[in-house]
């Protein structure tokens, strides 16, 4: 026999040993599009019109809630559709139709458990861009920029001349010609005239200008000494609304930067061999300059999102760059070593040379009633300390990839 109820579908069953009976849970086509979210049947008949996106079994009841409908299944299997308090509008309301049971009129009515309505007003906090107007100002782009003043300690040990004539009001001494080194040679001559001159196994940088000028007196000593240096930092983000209804469509985020922060090492290898190879024992320091403080780029990070018809987000690609002086090693630098002691330096490794060091890709998509996320990332082989020099690819989509 046909059930009273109409149409129904099974949407479960269990069995009670104890009580020996066999329970099975039936549905209607709305509750069966609610288990499956399979709702291609209903959109036809949503009152608003839903995004790609928004076409879900959630939204659609919402839909009907937001404008006072509601939507069910008769007992001949048909969806069927009305309205709540038909006749109300424009400040008139309808006489109520119906009664209680007690026959008192029903005061109240409220949608079922998770198909809470749409709201009529929300107040919502935000932000926007200065002088952002509306959503529709496609391509429109807006600059941050943070900077940081501070100071730095330089990577190289520098020293400075000292009166050995000490006294108790003076107990360091007088200083002359404040500067570093790391060792005094007596008077006069080159700190480093090592058999390595002669070896001629790679560059060196040129010896500084005005070297071994001021004069030299004997009774000072060595002192090592910290320099401090001042320096800027400066982050600036570019974000471009350039998708759908003005979404975000590209982030460019690039930091500037003192070039010793690019690699450490590299400058204080730098600064060291031109005191050893320059200084004297009256200019332990050579008048070398201290290297890597001029400001570079020193890396960015280029985001970038795509969109579907629907508006929605299906793609995130985010690369991260920075320069080929931070990948390098030692190995890179150093042009070789004789008795075990590094000699000479190359010092034309490249401030601006930048190279990818990561790729990271979102993509997001729906198969069936589930939201998938694929996530893939691509690291440069510099990860492995392999340095800039070796015969290898060092770009991120040529190295690893997880």
């Amino acid at each position: 026999e046909r059930h009273p109820r109409g149409l129904l579908y099974v949407a479960g069953s269990s069995f009670n040993v104890e009580a020996a009976t066999f329970e099975i849970a039936i549905t209607c086509k709305l509750g069966l599009a609610s288990l499956t979210d399979e709702v291609d049947n209903l959109i036809p008949l949503v009152p608003v019109q839903l995004d790609a996106a928004q076409r879900e079994f959630s939204n659609i009841s919402a839909a009907f809630a937001s404008v006072g409908q509601y939507l069910y299944q008769d007992n001949q299997g048909n969806l069927v559709s009305g309205v709540f308090f038909d006749g109300d509008g424009d400040g008139a309301f309808a006489t109520g139709e119906w009664t209680s049971v007690l026959g008192t009129t029903a005061v109240s009515a409220a949608p079922l458990i998770g198909a809470e309505p749409i709201p009529d007003q929300i107040n919502l906090s935000y932000q926007v861009p200065a002088g952002f107007i509306a959503t529709d100002q496609i391509n429109r782009e807006d600059t941050t920029t943070n900077e940081s003043y501070y100071f730095l300690q330089y990577p190289a040990s520098t020293f400075q001349r000292v009166n050995e004539d000490a006294t108790a009001e003076n107990p360091n001494g007088t200083i002359d010609n404040a500067g570093a080194s790391f060792a005094d040679t007596g008077s006069g001559g080159s700190l480093n005239t090592s058999d390595a001159l002669a070896a001629g196994c790679g560059n060196e940088p040129e010896e500084p200008e005005d070297n071994g000028a001021g004069a030299c007196s004997q009774g000072y000593t060595l002192q090592r000494q910290a320099v401090y240096l001042p320096a800027i930092r400066r982050d600036v983000t570019v974000t471009t609304y350039g998708g759908p209804g003005a979404q975000v469509s590209r982030v460019l985020s690039k930091t500037y930067g003192p070039a010793v922060e690019a690699n450490n090492q590299y400058f204080a290898d730098y600064y060291t061999y031109c005191r050893s190879r320059w200084g004297s024992s009256c200019n332990p320091n050579a008048d070398c300059p201290f290297y890597g403080m001029e400001e570079i780029l020193l890396g960015y990070t280029d985001q970038l999102n795509y969109f579907g018809l629907g508006g929605e987000l299906v793609q995130t690609i985010t690369d991260s760059y920075a320069t080929t002086l931070s990948a390098a090693n030692p190995l890179d630098w150093r042009a070789c070593i004789v008795n075990g002691i590094p000699q000479f330096f190359d010092d034309s490794l490249s401030l601006t040379d930048m190279y990818r060091v990561t790729r990271s890709t979102q993509k997001f998509a729906q198969q069936g009633n589930e939201n998938i996320e694929y996530n893939t990332v691509y690291t440069s082989s510099t990860s492995r300390g392999v340095g800039i020099k070796a015969n290898v690819n060092i770009d991120a989509l040529s190295g690893i990839k997880t």
